[in-house]
């Protein structure tokens, strides 16, 4: 549900979501515009974003929570989209071969 949030609000509600989570947290977002308008005419997908921008504001405040485990699925369309491989911030810290680059998944009908 976080592309319903205005752009302004997500990082709080990103940081609530991690408050609220004791070992995992898994978010499945939209990174496309809904089929649905609002009465004011707006895309009712209102904060869309590329997966890789979700999963720099996932990284970002992940960072306050070492210990949380984030799986992030960021959903392309209604049936197809990107998981990311789950992590921890705190295994960043205490590996010896962290690399920047980004491990996922395409998921898709057949």
């Amino acid at each position: 549900m976080l592309e319903h949030i205005y752009i302004a609000d997500v990082p709080k509600v990103v940081e609530e979501l991690f408050s609220l989570s004791k070992k995992l947290l898994v978010v499945n977002v939209a990174c496309y515009k809904a089929a649905a308008l609002l009465p004011n005419g707006e895309n009712a997908h209102i904060t869309v974003r590329s997966p890789d921008w979700w999963k720099g504001v996932f990284d970002t405040i992940s960072i306050k929570y070492p210990n949380i485990e984030v799986l992030l699925i960021c959903s392309t369309s209604f049936l197809s989209g990107v998981i990311f491989e789950k992590y921890k911030s705190n295994d960043w810290e205490s590996s010896t071969s962290f690399t920047n680059e980004l491990k996922f998944y395409h998921f898709k009908p057949n």
